[in-house]
């Protein structure tokens, strides 16, 4: 009789997390649809698209709670937001840095693919190793973004790093555990660089993985 009884409150402690996931994720809709409401904005990617532009990050909430995809297609303009938020925000140099960390930062954790192609098959996090600072590519890494992502020419993040200099950028790729091929080495500088510290990198992206490398998050789903 006993396992009978302790059996019983395992299971409705087992269920009890997910129904109140699912009514703290009511609470954040209405509260988000109401808050819309009384700024004019209607729930969608086109307002996403604006309030991530604008470097916006309470309003890039407020939009996923709503239910808007971060995800969703616009045949008018191909780019995800995800890649608008951080690419775009790391090439104006008169972005407030704490502002587009913010929005990206909300922008992954409502779900938006840190994985995402790009028009020409660029993977997104290959545009975001070539022009994003270090806290922008830890922020995609630890929404599981892929080390091993390749555009058709065969370019991956770390490499795409090294080639522009983005060296912060590429000493997080490094320390996450990317490496070059010996053949990528050989193609990318067949000779070794002369500046000291892109010398030290490429040498140490030809070295064994780090043993305790951090650990990178699964792909965010989206939000209920």
């Amino acid at each position: 009789m006993t396992p009978r009884r302790l059996a019983i409150p395992c299971v409705m402690l087992l269920t009890l997390p997910a129904a109140g996931q699912e009514a703290d994720a009511a609470v954040r809709k209405a509260a988000a649809l109401a808050r819309l409401k009384k700024l004019s904005i209607a729930p969608s990617r086109e307002s996403l698209q604006a309030a991530a532009l604008a470097r916006e990050a309470a309003l890039v909430i407020a939009l996923l709670d709503a239910g808007v995809d971060p995800n969703a297609e616009d045949p008018r303009l191909p780019r995800s937001v995800l890649s608008l938020a951080a690419v775009v925000g790391c090439q104006d140099k008169d972005a407030d840095p704490e502002a587009r960390d913010a929005v990206v930062a909300a922008l992954l954790a409502g779900g938006a693919d840190p994985n995402a192609v790009e028009p020409g098959q660029i993977p997104l996090f290959v545009y975001v190793a070539q022009q994003c600072p270090r806290p922008v590519v830890e922020a995609f890494l630890k929404a599981g973004a892929r080390l091993d992502a390749r555009t058709p020419q065969g370019f991956t993040p770390l490499s795409m790093a090294l080639i522009v200099g983005n060296l912060d950028a590429a000493e997080a790729l490094l320390d996450h555990g990317a490496r070059l091929s010996p053949e990528a080495r050989a193609k990318l500088f067949p000779e070794p660089p002369t500046d000291p510290r892109l010398a030290a990198l490429v040498k140490r992206a030809a070295g064994p993985p780090p043993k305790n490398k951090p650990e990178a998050s699964s792909p965010r789903p989206p939000r209920p």
